[in-house]
């Protein structure tokens, strides 16, 4: 299968179909002679003398080894609802408590509606997470406006680092750099070397240089 890289060292297949990755998987798995138990639930492990006896609903299984490999608790439909984590816990493992990510972030829709103008408009984007009132972190990427906030891969990788302050208790706080790389003096002088290269232009014009604007279909 052949892949190519995008943003931030993801591979994805040139198909970009998720049923490639899939059967990859499970050819690669065949070849090397593992046996696929579908529909079993493990319901516990415990240690063995000659390793560990891992109970399913279709009965027991040995093995030497055991690799946990049940995601997190993200998505219960799929078998990711946080019964890997108890496994673990009762193997002796310390668990580290766990903090939602990957996830698009909800913004305020009474206070201010400008994302749900931009609905469906992609940009790259810097996004600046401030703790306590200091810089905790800064993360530039592509970012996707939605009609309930901001989503896309600079959203999704910034956000379990937002939920982290949150859940510490921290005062936590996002801003965002529409002109990633670029301080304000660096726009100041865009902007003034454009207003003396057009200036018949109107601002919206000059500024759709930078960020896309969204079509009057989604306005």
């Amino acid at each position: 299968m052949r892949l190519h890289e995008e943003a931030g060292g993801k591979l994805f297949p040139d198909t970009n179909k998720a049923r490639d990755v899939l059967n990859a998987l499970v050819a690669e798995a065949t070849r090397a002679g593992v046996t696929i138990a579908a529909n079993s639930r493990v319901a516990g492990i415990d240690r063995s003398a000659n390793g560990f006896r891992i109970a399913i609903n279709a009965g027991d299984i040995t093995a030497a080894r055991v690799v946990l490999a049940t995601g997190g608790r993200s998505l219960p439909k799929s078998g990711s609802d946080g019964a890997g984590f108890d496994l673990a816990r009762r193997l002796g493992h310390t668990i580290v408590p766990t903090t939602p990510g990957l996830v698009p972030l909800l913004l305020d829709g009474e206070r201010d509606a400008m994302h749900r103008e931009l609905s469906g408009v992609a940009h790259e984007a810097e996004l600046t997470l401030w703790i306590d009132d200091a810089v905790d972190i800064r993360l530039t990427g592509s970012l996707l406006w939605t009609h309930f906030g901001i989503s896309g891969p600079l959203t999704l990788n910034m956000s379990r680092h937002w939920l982290r302050g949150v859940l510490d208790s921290h005062r936590a706080a996002l801003t965002m750099n529409f002109c990633p790389g670029l301080t304000f003096d660096d726009v100041e002088r865009w902007w003034t070397a454009r207003a003396a290269e057009r200036p018949q232009a109107s601002v919206s014009t000059q500024l759709s240089m930078r960020v896309p604007a969204p079509s009057p279909t989604r306005c």
